[in-house]
């Protein structure tokens, strides 16, 4: 009788050891139901299952978005960019490049366009930003587009070429990204508006972008417009994105300004590329969620490899003291 009874609390002792030592189901259930929450959330098992895509996905075809001339760009490696120029018959592309060392000129260079397109390379053999410029002149209009690219090969800091006079009416990034980096959705930038190289107060500046957001901006006593960029809406990828492939969302956007001197229309835009907020689809409730599950699964960890099994004091005693005091 009394060895019976001993061996069952023996045994009700040691399975409620191996459940300690093994997670619960429910922190299991948990987890995954949490994973699968974030993945609708941020679209990745919600986008497969709709046939529809979001309003957000349908933007307008690239030239739709903007009444003005535009750039399409497709890079090809690291030292050479398809350029078109779009909307601008009859242009000429002006190529800036960084003089090589600590040299404050630039090279600027003409590049000839065959059907409003051309192969550009880097300049002097140097890389980092290059200023690009297509000019279109009337008596009664100017108009120039331009844009910024880096080359992916060493190259001098792209401050003096920024500085430099390059067109009569300027919108200049002041700074820009640094290389690898992008504009992104929230952020506020500075650009400096100039006409003869002086800078221009109280000139009005318009920002376009895909998500037909149109924002006028106006600068300051220094000629410097501070633009906080809208909230990002992603445009459908073309075959030759998913060709050349593009890591990370972006789409274009233009800064353009307007100026009359002298009878004479002044029209110049600025292009470059913008992407989601750096925090983009991220939760901080899906983090603080993962941080009490992993705490509960670490809890179930220390109580499995404790002395004892994470048993109470009484039960970690030898079997044999027990059977003394029995």
């Amino acid at each position: 009788m009394f060895y019976s009874t001993d061996m069952d609390r023996r045994r009700r002792v040691r399975t409620q050891a191996q459940r300690r030592r093994h997670p619960s189901k429910i922190i299991i259930f948990t987890a995954f139901f949490v994973l699968l929450t974030i993945f609708f959330q941020d679209g990745t098992l919600q986008a497969a299952w709709d046939k529809d895509p979001a309003p957000a996905a349908r933007s307008p075809a690239s030239g739709a978005w903007t009444p003005y001339p535009l750039w399409r760009k497709v890079p090809q490696g690291r030292t050479r960019l398809q350029l078109h120029v779009v909307g601008m018959p009859g242009s000429i592309l002006e190529v800036f490049s960084p003089a090589p060392g600590q040299d404050s000129r630039f090279t600027p260079f003409t590049v000839p366009l065959d059907n409003n397109g051309a192969m550009v390379q880097p300049g002097n053999q140097v890389g980092n930003y290059h200023w690009l410029a297509a000019h279109t002149e009337t008596p009664a209009e100017s108009t120039t587009l331009t844009t910024v690219h880096h080359f992916a090969i060493p190259g001098p800091s792209p401050a003096h070429l920024l500085q430099a006079h390059k067109s009569t009416l300027e919108v200049i990034p002041v700074p820009l990204p640094r290389e690898y980096a992008t504009y992104r959705a929230g952020e506020r930038w500075s650009f400096l508006v100039r006409f003869a190289q002086q800078p221009l107060a109280a000139q009005t500046v318009t920002l376009y972008t895909p998500g037909q957001e149109k924002i006028s901006f106006t600068t300051n006593s220094v000629g410097v417009a501070q633009i906080t960029f809208p909230p990002f809406r992603d445009m459908p990828r073309t075959d030759s994105d998913k060709k050349h492939g593009q890591r990370r969302p972006s789409v274009p956007f233009q800064v353009v300004t307007t100026l009359m001197q002298d009878n004479r229309r002044f029209t110049t835009i600025f292009q470059h590329d913008y992407g989601p907020e750096p925090l983009a689809n991220r939760s901080q409730l899906h983090g603080l969620i993962f941080l009490l599950v992993g705490m509960g699964g670490g809890l179930t960890l220390w109580q499995r490899h404790a002395p004892g099994g994470g048993l109470p004091s009484r039960q970690r005693q030898p079997h044999r003291q027990r059977d003394k005091q029995s």
